[in-house]
């Protein structure tokens, strides 16, 4: 399954969040440049995820980003529906094939519910007390992509 570059960005966005000690505000600036992204643009991807009550933001000197929800509560799909549009309604003009798609993105999103995100995190970091290697933000979405 593919997910656009927002989706993805959300996710980590997340997942650094998670990693960071959710607790904490980080600030936008730290979080835009870990992500490779200009602040506007992780004001865009920020706005989808408060929007959907994930995280908080926080004005002025020592503003930023925070979990809005303990990391038990928040699943990966959740994370993906406050990121991508609406779901698609089956109806009598889509093929056979597109009946399929839909149904096992859909199936896919329940499985998803029932995996809190912490759980990415987690194996991130067992894989990091074994490997030495500089580890790449879009590692965490390598379980996500079928």
């Amino acid at each position: 399954m593919y997910f656009d570059r927002k989706t993805q960005l959300g996710l980590v966005l997340i997942l650094l969040l998670v990693s960071k000690r959710s607790n904490v505000i980080q600030p936008a600036a730290v979080l835009a440049k870990e992500l490779c992204i200009s602040e506007s643009y992780l004001q865009q991807i920020s706005k989808h995820l408060r929007t959907h009550g994930l995280i908080k933001s926080h004005r002025g000197p020592c503003g930023g980003y925070s979990l809005a929800k303990s990391v038990e509560n928040i699943s990966i799909a959740e994370v993906i529906r406050a990121m991508k549009k609406p779901h698609i309604r089956v109806t009598n003009m889509h093929s056979k094939e597109d009946i399929l798609w839909i149904k096992t993105y859909i199936g896919l999103l329940n499985y998803l519910d029932t995996m809190p995100i912490k759980t990415l995190v987690l194996s991130e970091q067992k894989t990091s007390q074994h490997e030495s290697t500089q580890r790449d933000h879009y590692y965490y979405l390598q379980k996500l992509i079928i």
